[in-house]
């Protein structure tokens, strides 16, 4: 009951905006942990990520990751993607964000390389409409939202199983979701099929986040990746090991390096870490070996 209350108090803007900024001031920009995930940030936020460069994100305390960046700046969700995904958007032509959420890698995207056409797909409808406010937020047209689940091939309407009320960050295809919250039907679409739909001639950088389904979005590309060879950022969740052992042997044939991102640098792979040492998912950059930057900081295993 004190914690419902609780809640309920620090969710009227009228005060969490004041109190937040409040804490912000007196932790000088260094607030615990205990902070961020308890006090989340409601409004507007606006951060900068490189040259001046802003992006805008509207939140009402729900979209946990908008409540980091504000709190903890940039380097409040992976910094160790996010920085460099920002240097190959700056360069890219086409950008696919691939489980898109509220926009943070399509609308970083746009703002690294407004010259770019962002494609943007969550097929949660609520995620969705919060993408959409947040794109006309950043008055940019460069970011297309797509309702669909990118999938191996075009399959009509598919179950996608819903992790939580609200915006929930994990919801997924993959059997182990089913039941966490509720199960909704949404139309499925191969990357293929879309960009011939679309009259794509090139995709440059994609970047997946679909809790367990990449590999089953990566079957869905083969003409991108024989025609394109694009950059590939893609979280490798702890589920499903086989199914990314796959994924890395397939890429692996077509010439592209694997490497584990941590913050600051890249490690180059000779297979896949499952997880990182608190059992959470762990990004992976997959370049063609052709089209390693001399920018990227790289170490080996």
């Amino acid at each position: 009951m004190l914690k419902s209350a609780f809640r309920a108090l620090r969710d009227l803007p009228i005060i969490n905006r004041p109190l937040s900024t409040a804490i912000k001031a007196l932790v000088r920009g260094r607030p615990p942990e205990f902070v961020v995930r308890h006090l989340p940030r409601h409004g507007t936020v606006e951060i900068e990520v490189s040259d001046g460069k802003k992006v805008r994100f509207w939140s009402k305390g729900d979209d946990w990751i908008t409540s980091r960046l504000w709190w903890l700046g940039l380097d409040g969700h992976e910094p160790e993607m996010n920085r460099p995904f920002q240097g190959f958007a700056e360069h890219a032509r086409t950008i696919l964000d691939i489980g898109a959420y509220t926009g943070f890698y399509a609308l970083l995207a746009a703002a690294m390389n407004p010259a770019a056409r962002v494609f943007a797909f969550e097929p949660h409808p609520g995620i969705a409409a919060r993408l959409g406010r947040n794109i006309s937020l950043n008055r940019t047209n460069s970011v297309t939202v797509l309702p669909y689940v990118v999938a191996s091939q075009r399959a009509g309407l598919v179950e996608f199983h819903v992790g939580g009320p609200g915006l929930p960050s994990s919801s997924s295809r993959a059997e182990e979701w089913r039941g966490l919250h509720q199960s909704i039907w949404v139309a499925a679409i191969d990357i293929d099929s879309f960009c011939l739909e679309w009259g794509l001639e090139h995709v440059d950088l994609i970047k997946m986040d679909v809790e367990a389904m990449e590999p089953d979005a990566v079957r869905g590309m083969n003409r991108v990746l024989d025609a394109n060879r694009p950059i590939i950022f893609s979280e490798v969740h702890p589920v499903g090991d086989n199914r990314y052992t796959s994924m890395y042997n397939d890429l692996q044939q077509r010439g592209y390096d694997a490497f584990r991102l941590v913050y600051g640098r890249c490690i180059r792979s000779a297979d896949l870490n499952f997880r990182s040492p608190d059992g959470k998912a762990v990004n992976y950059l997959f370049c063609p070996q052709e089209k390693i930057p001399s920018w990227l900081v790289i170490s080996d295993d």
